[in-house]
């Protein structure tokens, strides 16, 4: 009975960490926020009820400085390299391209290839303003090129514009299917090329690493997405 209470004390030390007041600022992206949240806010209320989460746009960039000074804790993205030595990342989730368009698309007969991909007109998400994204590289490999009349700062946003539109959107798989969700008019096609999956990844310095909350939190974004 003595070892089971010893044990039990132990497990609440060792758990208290969890009822500390503080706030965890996350630099990620629209598409973060959506695949992420909604199962990671539960869990954060009912495990860590006085711990806040603030979500920041990376707008396309590592925020070093951030990470560096305390002002950002963690940065979960798909773009993140060239890390200093003093920096952690970890891959948390890999996810693979589709082509989103609208069911009223007169261009395409319930199928999409290359030359009808080619044929439509396009939008792009871009977080830094550059057009030139992984479809328009793995295109110029075989000497091919598409038409993109905008560039979007938003993962979520393009598919209101494909809605009832001859246009087209190459986006991430989960961000098709919540838009095929929401909107009945939308479908997915299968890229008419090929595209490597991309990797997201949550970066964090040492600064963090051995922080127990922190740490937690890290364990179950990673369980989150991973499940």
């Amino acid at each position: 009975l003595i070892r089971s209470l010893e044990s039990f004390y132990d497990y609440c030390d060792e758990q208290s960490f969890l009822m500390r007041e503080d706030r965890i600022r996350i630099y990620s992206t629209d598409y973060i926020e959506q695949l992420l949240v909604p199962k990671l806010l539960p869990i954060v209320r009912d495990q860590a009820p006085n711990l806040q989460l603030v979500f920041h746009n990376t707008r396309g960039r590592l925020p070093r400085s951030e990470l560096e000074t305390g002002a950002c804790d963690l940065a979960i993205a798909g773009f993140f390299d060239q890390l200093p030595e003093t920096f952690y990342q970890q891959t948390i989730h890999s996810e693979g391209f589709c082509v989103l368009a609208s069911r009223t698309n007169q261009m395409l007969d319930g199928k999409l290839d290359l030359e009808t991909f080619l044929a439509c007109d396009h939008l792009v998400t871009t977080l830094t303003g550059d057009l030139d994204g992984i479809v328009d590289k793995a295109l110029e490999q075989q000497g091919r090129q598409r038409h993109v009349v905008a560039g979007l700062s938003s993962f979520m946003s393009p598919a209101l514009l494909v809605e009832g539109s001859d246009l087209l959107i190459t986006c991430l798989q989960s961000v098709a299917e919540e838009a095929c969700r929401r909107m009945p008019d939308l479908v997915r096609y299968p890229v008419p090329i090929e595209l490597s999956e991309v990797d997201i990844l949550q970066t964090w310095h040492q600064r963090t690493h051995e922080d127990p909350l922190r740490a937690w939190l890290r364990q179950q974004i990673q369980a989150t997405l991973a499940g």
